[in-house]
């Protein structure tokens, strides 16, 4: 698993040039995987369960983010690149919330996101929220925001990994599925 952590910190790409199997590696963790807004961008492999609000790309399964319909515990790993800045942002919480029903106990979740207020993060006219790099504190369990996290009925992570990339335009982390 350092390996795989050690990866993602290195990796300073953008969703078109993403490998998923790099961070992701189907030999280092084994069960299903899903890529939330595969869009164009899906991994070519069989590896991952590809999803999509939009059928343009052909995911495996259509609909949107705050209501997947999987079961609980299904995934062991789920890619998040460039999507959450697509929902409003009364959507945010209940999407990460079912993110974090449909994550098997101690799954890993892998997110990217333009970052605030860089051009990448306002340009594009389907960018509805807006993320700076403290906004993931607040799904976590140990970074001081419990009494929001609470209040808010956020599900707790853990951190795991955070870092700026693309030359600061953009935040990646990772997130462990933590218990309530």
């Amino acid at each position: 698993m350092d390996a795989i952590l050690e990866r993602a910190r290195e990796m300073d790409i953008v969703r078109r040039q993403r490998e998923p199997g790099k961070l992701f590696n189907t030999e280092l963790i084994r069960g299903h995987k899903l890529d939330l807004g595969s869009g164009a961008d899906a991994p070519g492999n069989g590896d991952w369960t590809t999803f999509d609000i939009s059928t343009a790309f052909r995911p495996h399964v259509k609909g949107t983010a705050i209501a997947l319909p999987f079961a609980d515990d299904t995934f062991i790993a789920i890619l998040c690149h460039h999507v959450l800045e697509h929902l409003s942002r009364e959507q945010l919480i209940p999407a990460m919330n079912e993110a974090w029903r449909v994550m098997a106990p101690g799954g890993k979740i892998w997110i990217e996101v333009p970052l605030f207020p860089t051009e990448d993060a306002v340009a594009d006219p389907a960018h509805v929220s807006f993320f700076v790099a403290k906004t993931f504190d607040y799904f976590t369990k140990r970074d001081g925001h419990d009494e929001h996290r609470l209040l808010y009925g956020i599900k707790p992570w853990d951190m795991v990994t955070r870092q700026r990339i693309n030359n600061g335009r953009a935040f990646s982390c990772v997130l462990e599925k933590v218990a309530e």
